[in-house]
């Protein structure tokens, strides 16, 4: 029983390190599409927010929430 709890577990983590990944990948091509497009530049904790990678991003969003 424990193997299913632990399978379930590692599933529902994985679950949602990838929507965190999706999140950050989206994030990162409208950041692309506001800075090339319109000339808007985005700075999150005085951190510009374009040429970084995803799981800069991430780190990014993890320090606010602790914050």
């Amino acid at each position: 029983m424990e193997t299913v709890a632990a399978k379930a577990g590692y599933e529902a983590g994985l679950k949602e390190y990838v929507d965190r990944e999706r999140a950050a990948v989206d994030l990162i091509d409208s950041v692309g599409q506001l800075m090339y497009g319109r000339g808007v530049e985005l700075v999150f904790f005085r951190n510009h927010l374009l040429d970084i990678s995803i799981s800069e991003v991430i780190q990014l969003f993890n320090y606010a929430w602790r914050w």
